[in-house]
């Protein structure tokens, strides 16, 4: 599966204690959300917040799937 250098940014920088991920550009989480990484509910996580122009929400909390739990040990592993 490809994925963007955001993506990896993102998934290795998970919080596999809550299998969730935190700082997610909405472009990143749908390319996420395709890749069947996090579940389709991400756009009502909690902490959503917009960056300073007010323009590209980030969002926090985002859940992973059992892949997405997968492929962020497995980036995180590489990353050692």
């Amino acid at each position: 599966m490809k994925l963007t250098e955001k993506m990896k940014e993102v998934l290795g920088d998970a919080d596999l204690g809550r299998n969730e991920i935190n700082d997610v550009p909405i472009s990143t989480a749908y390319g996420l959300e395709d890749r069947e990484l996090i579940s389709s509910d991400w756009r009502k996580a909690k902490g959503a917040q917009t960056t300073a122009g007010g323009t590209f929400p980030i969002y926090h909390r985002v859940k992973l799937t059992k892949l997405g739990i997968e492929t962020a040990c497995s980036i995180k592993e590489q990353s050692r």
